[in-house]
């Protein structure tokens, strides 16, 4: 058979078969269909094809590139060809539960903005437009559900009186919701209503009559590990664990024991000093 006459389930088949020798399904499809048997039967159907026969290697001479178009069908279809994450397997011991990349995916990553989604004052006074963004956010809510990537559009949130408004004399939460399948940005002036896993936040408004103040104090995915270095060298500093104690041994001279300190994510241990 040709690869394009193959059904869904037996290319999946194939793509299945081949990761583990690192081939797409495709390409194991063919080095199999083009190795002789004993008797020198190759399984295609229509066009033809030339080569040398070297049987000791079971395989064909001078064949085309894998490039050239033979059969434009399979060609277009390797080409366009984009594996999704559930067909991706990072390294796993046996029979792992969670074998994929989605599963990977699904089961570190939180929802939050990747790009995007600033909040500022609209044309209209009292008003809010979120800029457009991007992010991923997880369709159930579930700390392992499944997470996806998703853009939203420019969206303006209207000053008023009504839940979901931005009210007057009050902090509003701006964050995206997915909870009814479809993510977009909303407001809320309880905080608690914003769920973990299929909402994350992307700032605060205070509104007083026509002036807002705004904070843009979401949940960024983005560099996260070295943000949050920075942020504990920025706040926390050179920061004592234990041990570390200093004392008088005699007049000008000091002691101090064994210490663990931090400077941002970094355990530093310290030894015994006697100035003396």
């Amino acid at each position: 058979a040709l690869w394009h006459a193959l059904s869904p389930e037996e290319k999946a088949e194939w793509e299945s078969a081949a990761r583990p020798r690192h081939m797409t399904g495709y390409a194991w499809f063919l080095s199999q269909a083009l190795r002789p048997n004993p008797g020198i039967y190759l399984p295609l159907q229509g066009g033809t094809m030339q080569g040398n026969i070297y049987m000791a290697k079971h395989r064909l001479l001078h064949l085309p590139l894998p490039t050239d178009i033979q059969e434009a069908a399979s060609k277009a279809y390797a080409d366009a060809l984009i594996l999704p994450a559930t067909q991706v397997e990072p390294s796993h011991i046996g029979a792992a539960t969670f074998d994929d990349l989605q599963d990977l995916i699904n089961n570190t990553m939180s929802a939050g903005r990747t790009s995007g989604g600033l909040i500022e004052a609209s044309s209209a006074a009292g008003n809010v437009k979120v800029n457009l963004g991007t992010g991923f956010i997880k369709i159930t809510d579930s700390p392992n559900g499944l997470t996806r990537s998703f853009n939203w559009p420019n969206t303006i949130i209207v000053a008023g009186a009504l839940p979901g408004n931005i009210i007057d004399k009050e902090t509003n939460y701006i964050y995206i919701d997915y909870s009814a399948g479809v993510p977009v940005p909303k407001a809320t002036t309880d905080r608690t209503t914003i769920e973990l896993n299929r909402m994350f936040t992307l700032g605060r408004v205070y509104r007083d009559g026509v002036t807002l103040h705004i904070v843009n104090s979401g949940v960024n995915l983005y560099n996260h590990m070295r943000n949050n270095h920075e942020r504990l060298i920025g706040v926390r500093g050179f920061e004592r664990a234990s041990g570390g104690v200093i004392a008088e041994k005699l007049v000008r001279y000091l002691t101090s024991t064994d210490g663990v300190f931090y400077l941002g994510a970094n355990k530093i241990a310290t030894t015994q000093q006697d100035t003396s």
